[in-house]
């Protein structure tokens, strides 16, 4: 998918680990825009210091959501 004007893909170790990366290739080619095309945006986020379950048997294996907006509308 294409992006709108430039993408940047940057590798970041966050752990207490080296990593070694050992092979990488990124492809591109122009993109022909019409009024259908579509761009890809994206970003990353962190959410340190976040306490999750610790017990495997459960369910959602401690997974939840974050609620970015909170939308009310009085219609």
């Amino acid at each position: 998918m294409p992006f709108g004007k430039q993408a940047e893909i940057s590798i970041l170790n966050l752990g207490s680990q080296s990593v070694k990366l050992t092979r990488g290739r990124i492809l591109s080619s122009p993109w022909d825009w019409d009024d259908r095309s579509c761009y890809f945006h994206a970003a990353w986020k962190q959410w340190a210091g976040i306490e999750t379950q610790s017990n495997e048997k459960a369910r959602d294996l401690g997974a939840f959501d974050l609620n970015w907006i909170t939308s009310v509308s009085d219609r």
